[in-house]
């Protein structure tokens, strides 16, 4: 952006800031262009001062395009199909927990409609009412909007059908939520009766002499893992969360398959077997097939010629369970791991070119709306935070969310390399492996004014203010998924197994490799692992990374 609009001097010396105001929003404003004075002779102080005013004029622009292009916009069918998108939305956001959409009573939970039944009644009739129904579902109106990318002004005629399609979703939204939440409760009650399997008793002749089987040296897998997750909290806080999270079904899938019995006890014939049975698991069963045991789940999937889970799935599964294994070796419980190896016959597949971006690609999206006319999102505020994410993920090949939650201390700009700090060292930052990383920014970002960028923020904040968290504590959530469908609708790039954002670490790996980069030197700057013994002694030092990565071609 800061490419796009530089500041100019007046005839008197002074810096000021233009920008044109397109030819569809001339009547709109009743001006060509926009001007502000930047009040200073100091071009070194025009361009600290110049992004903020930038972003002043901008949301003008932006402000004027909305007004134009709303009612044009609008129709009966999508305004019914906004709420309709809502609705299937917070239908699949709710499928873990159905009551969040409840309301609690001294018996469990209810769903509580009347009140807005109420309301939308009298709404249809009544436009007091219409206001207060608008205020009961506040927050369900503003994630529409945003969900679908809309502008219903209040003053639209539309607005009244808007709050009424919403409020209908939101009845139904509590309704269908409440049935499923019946039915989780009676297979709850299912799984109880039918699949509580009992802990492992071993046999006389197994146990120690004169011991017992619940010693500390015959730990269950149950508490094992209560052990697994108490250590990853003490030693990486910021990413234990996660870690756990992704590890979880993996680990209950393994006492399911052989039972809560000491660890010591698990055989390497266990895993090997335990690895066939997940192979042949449908693929993201629903939660009513999920309780049912893992054999009956093979079943269903060859019944209903369900598709199974994939090879990547099986190795990640694996992955935990050898995590929690190699875990139990460290605490002195086992000698050595059973799971060690048993993933390495799994096919891997290679990055494909659905899963990175080419040439024509990259360019395409670099000189789309958001490079050339100043194109944001209409409902929400990123600052431009979608103006710089691409691009830095394009030149460093970081995962997005390493770079969404950076702050400005993590920036080293006046250095003889400037480069960016990826860490976990703060508690709203994580790192996937964990491991802090630096990495120097390309020449290419200084030449766009990601330099001046970063001066203007104040120091002891993030890089960008306006993200906030989701309710995972991700910042780069919703920015991302507004990029990733302004990608596939405005830029016209789709296609499957193509991720938007991590397209980029694709497309940035990809490239190292046609340039003949080493790679240990990929490696170091994207945060993989190195593979020989021999690269994982030593550093990569910061410039030979800096000559690696101003060697990615120029996206523009």
């Amino acid at each position: 952006m800061a490419s796009m609009v530089t500041p100019k001097k007046d005839r008197n010396g002074t810096y000021y800031i233009r920008v044109s105001v397109p030819q569809k929003l001339r009547d709109t404003l009743n001006k060509t262009e926009l001007k502000r004075s930047l009040r200073t002779k100091t071009l070194s102080e025009a361009k600290r001062i110049a992004p903020s005013i930038i972003e002043e004029l901008n949301a003008t622009i932006d402000k004027a395009r909305r007004q134009h292009e709303s009612e044009a916009q609008l129709s009966d069918s999508l305004i019914v199909n906004s709420a309709s998108i809502w609705l299937h939305h917070s239908l699949k956001a709710s499928r873990d927990n159905w009551s969040n959409q409840l309301t609690p009573t001294i018996d469990g939970f209810t769903a509580e409609t009347d009140e807005l039944s109420s309301l939308l009644s009298l709404a249809q009739t009544n436009k007091d009412s219409l206001d207060e129904l608008a205020q009961a579902i506040q927050q369900d109106i503003e994630h529409t909007l945003e969900l679908n990318d809309l502008d219903v002004p209040t003053n639209s005629t539309y607005w009244e059908l808007f709050v009424i399609e919403v409020a209908k979703a939101k009845i139904k939204l509590i309704e269908t939520c409440y049935e499923h939440f019946l039915q989780s409760q009676k297979f709850i009650k299912f799984k109880e009766d039918i699949f509580n399997l009992p802990e492992y008793t071993p046999p006389s002749y197994l146990k120690e002499e004169g011991g017992s089987s619940t010693s500390s040296d015959s730990i269950i897998i149950s508490k094992l893992y209560e052990r697994y997750c108490n250590a990853l909290h003490r030693r990486i806080p910021n990413s234990a969360k996660q870690r756990i999270s992704s590890y979880r079904s993996a680990h209950q899938r393994l006492i399911k398959f052989c039972g809560d019995k000491p660890v010591k006890y698990i055989s390497k014939k266990d895993i090997v077997d335990f690895r066939n049975i997940l192979e042949q698991l449908p693929r993201m069963p629903k939660p009513a097939v999920n309780q049912l045991s893992l054999e009956r789940q093979i079943q269903l999937a060859e019944e209903e010629g369900l598709l199974r889970i994939s090879p990547k799935s099986v190795r990640t599964q694996l992955t935990a369970v050898s995590a929690l294994l190699e875990f139990a070796v460290n605490e002195a419980l086992i000698e050595s791991n059973p799971a060690h190896g048993v993933g390495k016959d799994i096919s891997r597949q290679s990055s494909t070119p659905a899963e990175y971006y080419s040439a024509d690609e990259i360019k395409a999206i670099f000189s789309s709306a958001i490079y050339t006319d100043n194109a944001k999102p209409k409902q929400a505020n990123y600052g431009i935070a979608h103006y710089w994410l691409p691009l830095l993920l394009y030149y460093t090949g970081a995962r997005v969310e390493e770079v969404a939650q950076l702050y400005i201390a993590d920036i080293k700009i006046d250095t003889d390399i400037p480069h960016l700090k990826l860490t976990n060292e703060r508690e709203d930052q994580s790192i996937k492996t964990a491991e802090i990383r630096t990495i120097p920014i390309h020449a290419h970002l200084l030449e766009l004014g990601f330099n001046e960028y970063v001066i203007s923020q104040p120091a002891t904040g993030r890089l960008f203010p306006e993200l906030s968290q989701d309710s995972q504590g991700k910042y780069s959530y919703h920015v991302a998924n507004w990029l990733s469908k302004y990608i596939k609708n405005e830029v016209n790039i789709s296609r499957h197994n193509l991720k938007p954002m991590h397209g980029f670490r694709h497309t940035f790996i990809t490239l190292c490799r046609e340039l003949g980069i080493r790679e240990d030197v990929q490696n170091a700057i994207t945060g993989h692992s190195q593979k020989s013994m021999g690269a994982q002694y030593g550093i990569i030092p910061l410039d030979v990374m800096q000559a690696s990565i101003n060697r990615i071609p120029k996206c523009q």
